[in-house]
């Protein structure tokens, strides 16, 4: 993806009064969106993650990610436990997040996933994760870059995000109530499937 041609007219670096690089995007309304916080972006950050209530286990779903100063404070405050789906909408964005900030830890991150894009599906990511690591998923919205590109993060929080969750809650709940008897009628169905020669007998 980075291979190929990015269009980043809209994208300014600035530096913040702590020396460290943030960003100024143009919206197509000509509009400019300040992505970072003009004193000290990394403290915003890190005071910003601390306040977050992270529980004992789950997936966090980042959506916005910037320079990537909040992902790597979240990053340093989770727990073996914990994992992080990062949503950037802006493939310029992400390449000067590479360019100014070392990402590393993300990047080599078994727990962490980056998904770039506006046309990239996040449900399979979601379903893998809560495979991979259990506990449940809790939405974080980056606003800056919800007033960048309000239509694709909306979007993609309430028509791909919410719903998930929704029909994973209900499945769980499903579960828990009649889990111990589903699993009792399959075991006393077998000798009824064991016997039964299946669909094929009806072929024609």
């Amino acid at each position: 993806r980075l291979d190929q041609p990015i269009d980043a007219r809209h994208i300014n670096v600035v530096f913040s009064k702590s020396r460290a690089p943030g960003l100024l995007v143009r919206r197509e309304d000509g509009t400019e969106v300040a992505v970072h916080n003009e004193d000290d972006p990394v403290a915003v950050a890190e005071r910003t993650a601390e306040k977050i209530e992270l529980g004992e286990e789950g997936i966090l779903v980042l959506f916005g990610m910037g320079l990537g100063y909040l992902p790597k404070a979240l990053l340093s405050n989770m727990k073996d436990g914990h994992a992080l789906i990062i949503y950037e909408a802006d493939l310029g964005i992400f390449r000067a997040a590479l360019e100014q900030t070392d990402l590393t830890d993300l990047l080599e991150s078994k727990r962490v996933k980056v998904l770039v894009g506006k046309e990239v599906r996040l449900e399979p990511w979601f379903y893998h994760f809560l495979i991979k690591f259990g506990g449940r998923l809790q939405a974080i919205q980056y606003h800056p870059a919800f007033k960048v590109d309000p239509e694709t993060y909306e979007q993609k929080l309430h028509q791909e995000f919410l719903p998930f969750v929704n029909a994973t809650g209900l499945n769980i709940t499903t579960i828990t109530v009649f889990g111990r008897l589903f699993a009792q009628n399959v075991v006393e169905a077998i000798p009824e499937v064991v016997n039964t020669p299946g669909v094929n007998c009806l072929k024609g």
